[in-house]
């Protein structure tokens, strides 16, 4: 850029809004999984783009799994079963119908309902190549966490997701 030229970005603000806790319910739940499996079918596509794709980083290279980095040396039996879960999950196959890309951060705080229950997921800067299966244990944990700091529960019949 030049030196007097300016940058603009414009966004059109995501509908919804941050539901609170007590709003959580069954409904809801079946839309963000309806929408977790969409959006890992349109990301399928764009991994076959290797070069579009060689950006993201497998989940294993980013920073938040280097446990051993903050468990203490003198935490023996704690580092071997980080060590052992770790190698186990890197064991698992990557392939396509598994292992992709994923949003990586899908707390409910990352969620936004619309009064009419549609669900758009925000705040993308932490997608990596991952099992799609954590994008749906991320929201399903983060809901508990509600449910322990609410002192309700959050039921979960079916959980509709399909890849």
């Amino acid at each position: 850029m030049l030196e007097d030229e300016k940058l603009v970005v414009v966004f059109q603000a995501a509908s919804g809004i941050h539901l609170p806790r007590s709003e959580w319910n069954n409904n809801i739940f079946r839309q963000l999984g309806k929408e977790i499996g969409r959006m890992h079918r349109v990301t399928k596509q764009y991994l076959e783009n290797e070069t579009a794709a060689a950006h993201i980083k497998d989940w294993y290279d980013n920073e938040e799994y280097n446990f051993l980095k903050y468990i203490p040396a003198e935490e023996t039996a704690i580092r071997e079963i980080a060590k052992d879960v770790l190698a186990s999950i890197r064991q698992l196959p990557q392939n396509k119908a598994a292992y992709g890309l994923v949003h990586g951060d899908l707390w409910l705080e990352n969620i936004l309902v619309d009064q009419d229950s549609n669900v758009t997921m925000i705040d993308f800067q932490d997608c990596e190549k991952h099992y799609y299966i954590y994008d749906l244990v991320v929201p399903v944990y983060s809901a508990m966490e509600y449910s322990f700091a609410g002192g309700g529960s959050i039921r979960f019949d079916r959980y509709a997701y399909s890849s």
